[in-house]
């Protein structure tokens, strides 16, 4: 057989009689009649007529190559012979089948999707000026937000000269923002990122990250950048900028729905966060509107995020994406104040589907202020987890050193996939997504 092999998927553009073509796959199913070989294009069922002397021994699992006729309307294997004979039995062999099916019957595809997703990001931030960038995945800091925990490693010098320890990112933050500091004015990257203590439909412990970062920019601007990077991704993906998903039909174009943080609590709670000044007002509010499963001693942000989870995040974006910006300033994180409201902060964060899609902030530039969140941000991790990590104070020098009026944004690349693939969970659209013991179990 010394034709070139032709993809599975393209066999019905050959349908004519007699037509001979090579084919290569995996073997899916036998039976006295007929086989099933896949490759990546697609699955396809060929006569199989066993008793002809001239079709090697074959077994489930095999990749094989074939020489099909077509005739009479159908494709007839003609010869056969074994590339890569499938060598596992029992519950490996059940184990990889079962992940080879569930790849040829959606993930495969959702995987397409996602590459062609990647190349979209990558050629809108191209036309736009931007510049792609690859900053460290060993950090001496993996970030500083109290909920976020990182995990650790350890760098050994030859024959054991020295051990210096190294976390993963939670996010490439740190390392962009010191890429302003270094002239660089449109940056963005595709980073994988790593966070424990993390695990959920919506949640793994290492996923890819989109990040960009404008100079002499306002995050008004970032707003933009989102709505017009997310239908230009859709349009170059689907075909379209209206995004089917579950049972809505989801309007991508921008101009966007957008609406304050303080807005949104005074709609769904008849609470308004500019007078909730005083530790503990939310959570005394809160109880007199009857959300009895908030406590009286829970901080500020335990309960904005118990309410805003269970009573509001799955009612947005339904119906076009929402742009929820101006968080209190409790929840800056590495946003800076709002100058016109100094009780909010320039942030802002997009829901898509119920799903929150990205997280941005006009960038906190002061070296004084983000050093006292970052003392702040140690002592609330210290109390709730009982461990905190040391700043990047090559980061803090950065600031020091100068970083423009900036506004940068983090985007979750596998949330977007999962959405566009019509997903639920990140899984579908992951090669090898982790699992807990448990489901790898129940997996077998």
């Amino acid at each position: 057989m010394n034709s070139e092999r032709v993809p599975i998927g393209e066999l019905v553009r050959h349908e004519t009689d007699g037509a001979a073509i090579v084919v290569a796959g995996r073997l899916v199913q036998l039976s006295p009649a007929t086989l099933s070989l896949e490759d990546q294009s697609d699955r396809r069922t060929f006569g199989f007529p066993n008793q002809n002397p001239n079709l090697a021994r074959v077994r489930l699992g095999d990749v094989v190559e074939a020489k099909v006729n077509f005739s009479h309307k159908s494709w007839r294997v003609e010869q056969m012979k074994v590339l890569a004979p499938c060598q596992l039995a029992d519950r490996p062999f059940k184990q990889w089948m079962q992940r080879w099916m569930r790849h040829g019957d959606q993930i495969r595809k959702n995987l397409v999707l996602r590459d062609r997703l990647v190349r979209a990001v990558r050629k809108f931030f191209q036309e736009e000026g931007f510049i792609e960038t690859a900053t460290p995945t060993l950090v001496p800091c993996p970030g500083m937000e109290p909920h976020l925990v990182g995990f650790k490693t350890v760098w050994t010098g030859p024959d054991g000269a020295w051990r210096r320890p190294f976390y993963l990112p939670t996010s490439p933050e740190f390392h962009l923002k010191k890429m302003l500091a270094l002239g660089y004015e449109r940056i963005f990257e595709i980073a994988r990122t790593f966070r424990d203590n993390e695990y959920s439909a919506h949640h793994q412990p290492e996923f890819t990250m989109l990040e960009w970062y404008r100079a002499y920019a306002g995050y008004e601007r970032i707003m933009e950048d989102v709505e017009r990077l997310v239908a230009f991704a859709a349009k170059e993906v689907l075909g379209q900028t209206t995004l089917p998903y579950r049972a809505h039909q989801v309007r991508l174009d921008p101009p966007w729905k957008r609406i304050s943080v303080r807005e949104l609590f005074v709609e769904s709670f008849g609470i308004d966060l500019a007078e909730v000044v005083k530790p503990g007002d939310l959570a005394r509010l809160a109880q007199a509107r009857g959300y009895s499963y908030i406590r009286s001693d829970e901080s500020f942000d335990d309960v904005f995020f118990k309410l805003f989870l269970t009573e509001v995040e799955l009612k947005l974006g339904w119906d076009q994406p929402v742009i929820l910006y101006d968080y209190p300033i409790e929840m800056a994180a590495l946003a800076r104040r709002k100058s016109s409201a100094p009780r909010f902060a320039e942030r802002f964060e997009v829901y898509l589907c119920g799903v929150e899609l990205a997280n941005a902030f006009g960038e906190l530039t002061n070296a004084g202020e983000q050093a006292r969140r970052f003392q702040q941000f140690a002592e609330e991790a210290r109390k709730t987890r009982g461990f905190a990590y040391e700043p990047d104070e090559e980061f803090l020098d950065a600031l020091r050193f100068g970083i423009p009026p900036s506004a940068g944004i983090a985007l979750g690349l596998d949330r977007l996939a999962m959405l566009l693939a019509n997903e639920t969970a990140l899984d579908a659209v992951l090669a090898f997504p982790h699992v807990t013991l448990v489901e790898e179990e129940l997996g077998d």
